[in-house]
């Protein structure tokens, strides 16, 4: 019956047969059977009846299965007949969606008969091999083994067809191939994968579109000399034009083909930023499908790469309003997204922080923290917030923010994570973002004492003992912020236990530790040198600011950024740290930096030298140099953070002598005329003083017709001086010309008969000059 209703192609009869469930009457053994005999007309009605089946039934998949229909239908593709191949291959495309059919095509080794059927002549084969070969590269190694039998180049050579249905199925099956696996992204880009790729985000199809940016979105990921070749192929703008289409999909695949290529690779971001990427994507965020904003949030974040100045100019296209939206999503890629992004805009910035504040952005992020099912990294991020939050540049804390804190009851909650956390790492975040929420409040460290609250340092001081270094560091961290300027801290932590060097020597001495754990490690030794219990505080002081303004040296510059900003926070701590600093030559290191290309190097260094000019030694020797190198000055105050403090003594100061116009050495230096002028070349010309007195009495007589002409002015003659204001004053009033010798000359009997008329008067003004 069953072999009967198979050759007159009698579906609805098997179908009834295999309702009917009789154990005598096995329909898909007897098909099977069918399908392996030797015999074209059985194995043709065969195959056709279990393409019908697979997809009348959605658990006849499992009964092709059971009765062993794979090896079957996979050895009917090897046969050399295009009207079996297209329909078991259309059989099989049907059911190898689900993972034990592909396990089952995996143990039947239908690979190199797939890869075969690629280069098929017939359109249907090709697209159906394709999808087959798509679904089974999704299981145990198949990938790999795909590859090493050659079947990367018959797939991309499918990219070259007319056919929309073969290039999608194609393009998936690239997509899947490159999944994960960086060998199969390099093997696509030497088999010519992206221009054809690229082309497709330009055809007027939207599914094709979809798939190619996709596949793009695999082929690069995590892959830098791959996201490089594709921009070179001009992809950039064929996905922003994508991204602004009315296609949801269409822009979803394109966001995330965005998000993959921007990913740490910072030539990609300026290309998308160029091209203004933020606005297209800021679209999908006021999307009101939550899919469609987390892929726009996570395409943003990727643009925003790894430095501070990029993120910060991401969040802000984002804009204050929408980043508290994503923090309140139900969403946890919104949620993480937008802490990141609030953390970027906060740090160091007291206006952005205090915008948070009045925005009430501060609740939704303490009802994180409390709420049990907030995600790790959700966690971690939203503790990261409310300690950026809290500190401005160079370690100055925003009382409005801290306050408001507080009074969401924050200070319990953060340290109850403190105590219930399991993570190393979280727990390190809270304790640094504690230390924040109370840095120079007072109010807030008497909240931290309340004995309800039981908090003590040996909690913090228990990570200083982990085996990772940068929990060890993160935990010093945290208690550099507590003892920061806080002597009662600092007294409460010697009580709790206090520190061991050991903590750091091995991150100043050994070579092992990058210098950004350097770096940290020695800023952290100044600020708990009172805690530090096995080492004299003068010289361990030394040795961390030391430390510091040797790493000004460092061709990283984030490394000089970091120690600038270390150095500028230490400036305003102890007294002495900042003469070290000047001693250990730091003003000379600090001011070459200001002609840095980068910005944040400029910004840091001049906030350190700001901090500085508030200690009078290194006022006076950045006086100095400013006044011998024009434009330093300007340079200090152009690049400076509006958050940072530069002393007004010294603007004075330095204003003060421009208008004097002091000293002369600096046009020297500079190429203006020398302060001391050159000797003169040659002999000097003789005038008749420098003449002996006999020459000069024979030139008085060859002249003394002229001289006869012009009467001889009196002692009691005036004369304009240009002391005077202008006004004539009588000569013997004048006190430059006229002292002690002058006066004896007045009254001597051998004075001039013209001063015999000098009167009372004048005789008194003279002695009060000869006393003067």
């Amino acid at each position: 019956m069953v072999n009967l209703a198979a050759m007159h192609f009698h579906t609805n009869v098997l179908e009834h047969l295999i309702q009917w469930d009789n154990a005598e009457i096995p329909v898909w053994k007897i098909l099977v059977e069918m399908l392996s005999s030797d015999n074209v007309a059985q194995k043709e009605s065969s195959v056709r009846c279990l393409e019908v089946l697979s997809t009348s039934g959605s658990e006849n998949w499992q009964f092709i299965l059971n009765a062993g229909g794979i090896p079957a239908l996979v050895k009917t593709l090897d046969i050399d007949d295009n009207r079996l191949q297209t329909v078991a291959a259309s059989a099989l495309c049907n059911i190898s969606e689900k993972e034990p059919i592909r396990f089952a095509l995996s143990a039947a080794n239908a690979g190199p008969i797939l890869i075969k059927l690629l280069s098929s002549p017939i359109d249907d084969i090709q697209s159906r091999c394709a999808i087959i070969l798509s679904d089974l590269a999704c299981v145990q190694d198949n990938q790999n083994t795909i590859a090493a039998q050659n079947g990367i180049a018959p797939l991309v050579r499918l990219l070259d067809s007319d056919i929309e249905d073969v290039l999608v199925n194609a393009v998936n099956a690239v997509r899947v191939m490159c999944t994960d696996n960086k060998n199969n992204q390099l093997s696509m880009v030497e088999n010519g994968v992206i221009e054809p790729l690229v082309e497709f985000l330009t055809v007027n199809s939207n599914i094709l579109q979809a798939a190619s940016s996709a596949a793009i979105a695999e082929l690069v990921e995590s892959n830098e000399e791959n996201q490089n070749a594709v921009l070179d192929e001009e992809a950039d703008k064929p996905i922003v034009q994508l991204i602004n289409c009315h296609e949801k999909t269409v822009q979803v695949k394109a966001a995330r083909a965005l998000e993959a290529l921007s990913r740490d690779n910072q030539r990609v971001q300026k290309a998308f930023l160029k091209l203004d990427a933020p606005a297209a994507l800021q679209k999908l965020l006021k999307n009101w499908n939550t899919y469609i904003k987390e892929q726009g949030a996570l395409a943003l974040w990727a643009l925003a790469g790894n430095t501070q100045p990029q993120q910060k100019y991401i969040a802000e296209r984002i804009g204050f309003s929408q980043l508290l939206d994503m923090i309140m999503a139900k969403s946890e890629k919104l949620q993480f997204v937008g802490g990141l992004a609030t953390i970027s805009i906060c740090r160091e910035n007291f206006d952005n922080q205090n915008k948070i504040c009045d925005e009430e952005g501060i609740m939704p992020l303490i009802r994180l923290l409390r709420n049990q099912s907030t995600s790790e990294r959700v966690l971690e991020a939203v503790i990261k917030v409310l300690g950026a939050l809290c500190i401005g540049v160079a370690h100055r804390n925003n009382k409005k923010t801290q306050r408001k804190i507080a009074e969401e009851g924050g200070i319990q909650l953060i340290v109850m994570q403190l105590k219930n956390v399991s993570s190393e790492e979280i727990q390190v975040e809270v304790a640094s973002t504690l230390a924040s929420v109370l840095l120079a409040n007072s109010e807030n460290q008497a909240i931290l004492n309340d004995p309800e609250i039981d908090f003590n340092y040996s909690i913090i001081l228990k990570l200083l003992k982990s085996k990772e270094s940068s929990i060890r560091l993160g935990a010093g961290q945290a208690l550099a912020i507590f003892a920061f300027n806080n002597t009662s801290q600092q007294f409460a932590i010697r009580e709790a236990g206090g520190i061991s060097y050991s903590v750091f020597k091995h991150f100043v001495e050994d070579e092992d530790y990058n210098v950004f754990e350097t770096c940290r490690a020695a800023f952290q030794m100044v600020v708990l040198a009172r805690v530090i219990t096995d080492r004299d505080q003068v010289s361990l002081t030394a040795e961390g600011v030391t430390i510091l303004v040797n790493v000004l040296n460092s061709p990283i510059d984030n490394a000089v950024i970091l120690a600038a900003s270390y150095m500028a926070s230490l400036a305003h701590t102890r007294a002495g740290i900042p003469d070290a600093m000047v001693t250990s030559g730091a003003i000379d290191l600090l001011m070459p930096k200001l002609n840095s290309q980068d910005a944040q190097v400029r910004c840091a260094c001049a906030v350190a030298l700001g901090y500085l000019t508030f200690n009078k030694t290194a006022a006076r020797y950045l006086l100095v140099s400013c006044r011998n190198t024009p434009g330093l000055y300007e340079k200090i105050t152009k690049n400076i953070d509006k958050d940072a403090k530069i002393s007004p003594e010294f603007q004075d100061d330095f204003k003060r002598a421009c208008l004097v116009g002091l000293p002369a050495l600096s046009l020297e230096i500079n190429g203006g005329p020398p302060a001391i002028p050159p000797k003169r070349e040659g002999k000097r010309p003789q005038t008749t003083m420098s003449l002996p007195n006999h020459c000069r009495s024979a030139i008085f007589r060859k002249s003394a017709a002229r001289v006869a002409s012009a009467p001889a002015m009196g002692r009691s003659q005036t004369y304009r001086y240009p002391f005077s204001g202008g006004q004539s004053v009588p000569l013997e009033k004048n006190p430059l010309t006229l002292g002690e010798n002058a006066t004896k000359r007045a009254t001597s009997p051998r004075a001039s008969p013209a001063m015999s008329h000098v009167s009372a008067k004048s005789k008194s003004t003279i002695a009060w000059s000869s006393k003067k």
